[in-house]
């Protein structure tokens, strides 16, 4: 089923009525492993997977700057407050990054809760970076190439760069690929926007008066292929909100 319809009525104190839509963005910083240099992504994200590009690659890593496990540390700029550590040659957000480690060329993300209809990243790389986009089908969808842009060798002052690829009306993302020809890349900051969309509208045309009557109506949307079983739709009222029932 792809939507789904629900009316409620509930009283409130005073509530300043609309539309508002929901978007479920997934966003990874990868700030959280902060304390944890090399440890590996794996699901650590909710309906994310960070894979092996291939069988015998090496799985995605975070490089936490700040507090790296290797004596030599690493080559790398916060942006963007320009902080450098060693050379200072790989721009990331803040202070930790991530990528696929040696020998491994490239890397996979796999969205499980029915895809996304974009994914963006930032990135750094020295020789030209690939984000390619597939669908469920393992069809290529959208792909997206970026340019090498260190801080000192390309002379970019500017941070990281930006790599984006978005679905087609009527498809979405299963998964993506990133890869370069050398493995000299990292990437952060990756944000999603989940395939599932939520909508929820009020018939009150201003700001109504405590113990009035409010009928909201919330429906949903899976743009994905995929049927989800035994679903549900948890609507948290605020404080002070009494809910009699439903239709």
């Amino acid at each position: 089923m792809k939507k789904y319809v629900s009316c409620l009525c509930v009283i409130v104190c005073c509530v300043l009525t609309g539309s508002v839509a929901f978007a479920n963005v997934i966003t990874m910083t990868f700030e959280e492993f902060i304390g944890h240099d090399g440890e590996e992504i794996g699901a650590f994200y909710p309906g994310v997977h960070f894979e092996a590009l291939s069988e015998g690659r090496e799985d995605w890593i975070v490089s936490d700057v700040m507090n790296p496990t290797d004596p030599d540390g690493y080559n790398a700029s916060s942006w963007p407050s320009g902080q450098e550590w060693g050379t200072g040659e790989y721009w990331i957000y803040d202070y930790v990054g991530a990528w696929t480690d040696y020998p491994g060329a490239g890397g996979k993300i796999v969205f499980d809760n029915g895809g996304a209809k974009y994914v963006e990243l930032g990135y750094c790389c020295l020789t030209p970076l690939t984000l390619t986009a597939y669908d469920h089908n393992d069809n290529i969808i959208d792909t997206d190439t970026g340019p090498a842009n260190l801080r000192y060798i390309n002379d970019n002052e500017s941070g990281p760069g930006t790599l984006g690829v978005d679905a087609p009306a009527g498809n979405v993302i299963s998964y993506i690929t990133i890869h370069d020809t050398g493995n000299y890349w990292i990437v952060d900051n990756i944000t999603a926007d989940s395939a599932l969309e939520f909508t929820k509208v009020s018939d009150a045309n201003s700001c109504v008066i405590p113990f009035d009557e409010l009928t909201y109506t919330i429906c949903w949307d899976n743009a994905s292929p995929i049927t989800f079983e035994n679903a549900f739709i948890i609507d948290r009222l605020a404080a002070g909100i009494y809910y009699p029932g439903s239709d």
